[in-house]
C-alpha cells in the first residue's frame, strides 16, 4: 500500500498526510494507536485495551 500512494506525499510539504501505526503491549494483548502528521509531526497516541479490529478503528477515528 505505500508504494501506492502519491509520490507528493514523501515530499512532506503537506499537513495532512498522516502515517498510522501501532505499538503492541506486553503479552499481544494491549496496544497504543499512533498518528503522526509527516510534515508537522504532530503525534497522537491512544491506548486500546485489547488489540481488536473494533477498537483499533476506534481509536482511529476518535
Amino acid at each position: 500500500m505505500i508504494d501506492q500512494r502519491p509520490s507528493v506525499v514523501d515530499e512532506k510539504t503537506r499537513i495532512g498526510d498522516f502515517e498510522l501505526d501501532t505499538i503492541i503491549g506486553k503479552g499481544h494483548k494491549s496496544a497504543v494507536v499512533t498518528i503522526v502528521d509527516r510534515k508537522s509531526k504532530l503525534l497522537l497516541a491512544k491506548p486500546v485495551k485489547k488489540r481488536t479490529a473494533v477498537l483499533v478503528s476506534d481509536a482511529i477515528i476518535q
